[in-house]
């Protein structure tokens, strides 16, 4: 019997139907129980935990719930002399040292996860609810109580007691109880983390107010309807809720992870007990409030009654979340043998999927390697490697490498023509540069007469006020030396002398009219300072322009850029034209200024030499849409509709021979077009052009 060969079969097989099977399976089924097991499992079982977390952190809560209300009732009557409820204080302290001991265990071990961080408890603006918060407050009250009134000491309570509940509200936002997902947990969630620590904190304030009321052995009418409203309360709000939610979870209890004998079993006789404490102390709040004589014993059967009530509903609590507690656990041991079992078949799938893989591999890899190594060759420049190709192979692998082979000899051709290209291209780039440069050039040779009249200018009225600033301080040198003879013949005494040079002092003073000298000199030093400082523009923003750029883009203003423009340009369109500048707002822009400002001088000069009496130049800036757009207006002449469409094209000029190349304004739509605008021109024969650059915003 012949041996089965699966790698030959595999290596003639076409690789559509190869990477077919590694999908079946090797991606598709280990995706998928990864995901599951990763996803769901995982997921439940974390919430799960999460939950498990917040019911062991509310028990030491509800601990403290549960005494420190009977602290409070103990207290009330120890200030009141009873020295009867002594040794009561004393145990029910311990008790609430043991809840807060208990708290503070069960908060370095999940408080973390439970947000009762620094971080967490501001987040939702609880900063004061910590654990060391409410130590400090216990330690407080139990240490000062015997200096407090009854009410000092009732608010005290309170206050701590409404710390707790607080806890209580942010360890069922932070635990994922309030969000459970199933609806037996979701009601015995219910039952704990709401409607019991409502009800025991409703029965507190109960109990608070009718031992005052009923301590004066008289009920006014107002005190009536409050006994008839906590009863109704007590039971519609609280009794019949619970009874509810417990109806839901005991029937919900066999639709998700199996009955749970513990939770049939536990819940039923800890409900009775707490529905007939309950109910008896609502008949007797009934009851009392529509007495019409107060009997002796209402108030202690009040007291009795509804401590028996409270005390129930943590014993039912207690109950209700040892069996949350089991349910979550129950929960997590179902998804975590979900997780096993998704985990052991991803497993075994993955090994089959290793197998197949192998023969695969095999399958494919020689003739990748081979094929790689050439390309690795021909990668490196050498063009005279090919792949060798069997006759008989027919596969995808083959016939790429034949199409390899084809297209290592359509490479060697592409190349020798690419590097004649790049040659072309390098030379043609040189040759655009030195255009660029040559046109700046030339701009800046048909400017140049008109800079140095610029120049002049300023040059000229400063050294007029150089000579006369020279005269200034002859006649202030020869001020100065009649002080100094002044002030030798004031030394020697000599008061005939001194008098002598006061009056050919003041004399002289007011033929060379001394105040106007010191004013004068003044202004013509800040005249003399604004000419260098012209001065100094003039070359700095010519120097600026006609430096080499380099191809450098900066974000810059657009209107700085035209300003340094009008500084060259001035001389050249000042005596034929009024300028008028109109600036918008506009964003910052990305751009060469050197070569935009090129652009410029060509429309502006443009601008000038067209008008041939005085008229006006107007430059106005503003953005339209996502371009800042520059307009350049001239009452000039205007261009013939027949030469507008040839305005951008290279060496075109209606100038007389030797006044202009032709190349201008190619250039600048050039340059407008390589920052990624656009320029426009509009004009009508004897009214004017509007030249529009373009460009866009940052």
């Amino acid at each position: 019997m012949a041996f089965y060969n699966p790698t030959k079969l595999f290596t003639n097989l076409k690789l559509p139907y190869k990477f077919l099977t590694i999908a079946l399976v090797f991606i598709i089924p280990r995706f998928f129980m990864l995901f599951f097991m990763t996803q769901s499992s995982s997921g439940y079982i974390n919430f799960a935990t999460w939950e498990t977390y917040g019911v062991a952190y509310q028990r030491p809560l509800e601990e403290l719930l549960r005494y420190i209300p009977q602290h409070e009732y103990l207290i009330r009557h120890s200030l009141e002399n009873d020295e009867r409820v002594t040794e009561q204080i004393v145990d029910i302290e311990a008790k609430i040292d043991k809840g807060i001991g208990d708290l503070e265990i069960i908060n370095d071990k999940v408080g973390k996860q439970l947000q009762f961080t620094d971080e967490g408890l501001s987040k939702r603006k609880r900063d004061h609810f910590r654990v060391e918060n409410v130590k400090a407050e216990w330690e407080g009250l139990k240490k000062n109580y015997s200096g407090l009134t009854g009410d000092g000491s009732d608010e005290q309570h309170q206050h701590l007691v409404s710390d707790i509940r607080t806890m209580i509200t942010h360890c069922g936002d932070t635990s994922n109880l309030i969000l459970d997902p199933d609806l037996d947990s979701y009601y015995l969630m219910d039952t704990t983390l709401l409607i019991l620590p409502a009800s025991q904190d409703r029965l507190s304030d109960i109990l608070r107010d009718g031992e005052r009321i009923l301590k004066d052995g008289v009920l006014t009418q107002a005190e009536r309807q409050q006994f008839l409203i906590n009863a109704v309360q007590l039971k519609e709000s609280d009794l019949s809720h619970i009874l509810s939610d417990a109806v839901a979870y005991l029937i919900e209890d066999n639709n998700f992870y199996g009955i749970s004998p513990s939770l049939q079993k536990n819940i039923p006789p800890a409900l009775q007990t707490y529905r007939q404490t309950m109910e008896k102390f609502i008949d007797l709040m009934t009851h009392i409030a529509n007495s019409e004589t107060m009997d002796p014993s209402f108030k202690e059967d009040f007291m009795s009654n509804g401590f028996k009530a409270s005390e129930e509903s943590f014993r039912l609590w207690d109950i209700a979340a040892d069996e949350l507690e089991a349910l979550l656990v129950k929960r997590i041991n179902h998804y975590d043998q979900i997780r096993f079992h998704t985990l052991f078949w991803a497993l075994f799938s993955l090994m089959v999927a290793i197998l197949l893989m192998v023969i695969i591999v095999k399958s494919i890899l020689n003739p990748v390697r081979e094929l790689l190594s050439v390309i690795d060759t021909v990668s490196k420049g050498d063009l005279m490697k090919q792949v060798d190709i069997q006759e008989d192979r027919h596969d995808e692998i083959s016939e790429l490498s034949r199409a390899f082979n084809a297209m290592i000899n359509n490479l060697k051709n592409v190349t020798a023509s690419r590097e004649e290209l790049n040659r072309t291209y390098e030379e043609l780039k040189q040759t655009q540069g030195q255009l660029l440069q040559s046109e700046k050039l030339a701009s800046i040779g048909q400017l140049a007469a008109g800079v140095a009249h610029e120049i002049n200018n300023p040059v000229g009225f400063i050294s007029n006020n150089m000579e006369m600033l020279g005269q200034y301080i002859t006649d202030y040198s020869k001020v100065l030396r009649m002080v100094d003879n002044l002030k030798g013949a004031i030394e020697q005494e000599n008061w005939e002398k001194s008098k002598s040079i006061v009056q050919d002092m003041a004399k002289f003073e007011e033929e060379i009219q001394l105040d106007y000298i010191i004013n004068d000199i003044n202004n013509l030093l800040q005249h003399n300072q604004r000419g260098i400082e012209r001065i100094q523009k003039i070359v700095l923003d010519l120097r600026t322009f006609a430096r080499d750029d380099k191809d450098t883009m900066d974000l810059v203003k657009i209107e700085e850029v035209i300003d340094s423009i009008l500084s060259i340009v001035h001389n050249e369109i000042k005596y034929k034209a009024e300028l008028k500048k109109n600036y918008g707002e506009t964003p910052l822009i990305k751009c060469n200024s050197q070569r935009l400002g090129q652009v410029f001088i060509n429309i502006l000069v443009n601008a000038g030499q067209a008008i041939h009496e005085k008229g006006t130049i107007e430059v106005k800036t503003y953005t339209k849409g996502k371009f800042v757009c520059v307009d350049i207006i001239d009452s000039g002449k205007g261009i013939p509709e027949e030469n507008l469409k040839k305005v951008f094209d290279a060496f075109f000029t209606t100038k007389p021979v030797g006044q202009g190349t032709g190349l201008g304004l190619s250039v600048s739509y050039e340059i407008v077009k390589k920052h990624g605008g656009d320029i426009l021109v509009k004009s009508k024969e004897g009214e004017g052009t509007t030249f529009t650059v373009m460009l866009p915003v940052t």
